[in-house]
């Protein structure tokens, strides 16, 4: 019984002192770097597959996946919002949906430095 109670003092005890942490969790970004506001409903994004995509607009439609100025927009509000987060955790799935074929593995390396390149001038000491 005393060991039990040693124990739960010394649990609240580390509990109690223990420093509240913060940070910035991101992940499924999905950008699509070809999202073009068109009238043509065909030529929006590729990730639509073979929906068409009518009344696009500067942010995005929900039929394709994020445009860049979306995901730039969101992480400069992260800044805003959180400006000096402890760490930002980065969990990927950030390539559009479409077939692997059509993608390619430099488009997935350009989508990845885009991305970290947009963290970096955000958030320069994380």
């Amino acid at each position: 019984m005393k060991f039990s109670i040693l124990l739960f003092v010394a649990i609240w005890i580390g509990v109690s002192s223990a420093e509240r942490g913060y940070f910035w969790h991101l992940t499924d970004l999905h950008l699509e770097p070809n999202y073009t506001v068109t009238s043509d409903p065909v030529k929006v994004c590729p990730s639509a597959g073979d929906q068409p995509v009518r009344n696009p607009g500067k942010w995005g439609n929900y039929l394709c996946d994020s445009p860049g100025v979306l995901i730039n927009s969101s992480i400069h509000a992260m800044k805003t919002i959180l400006p000096n987060p402890d760490f930002i955790l980065w969990t990927g799935d950030d390539t559009p949906h479409i077939p692997n074929e059509q993608l390619g593995e430099k488009a997935v390396l350009d989508i990845v430095e885009w991305i970290t390149s947009l963290i970096i001038e955000v958030f320069p000491s994380k």
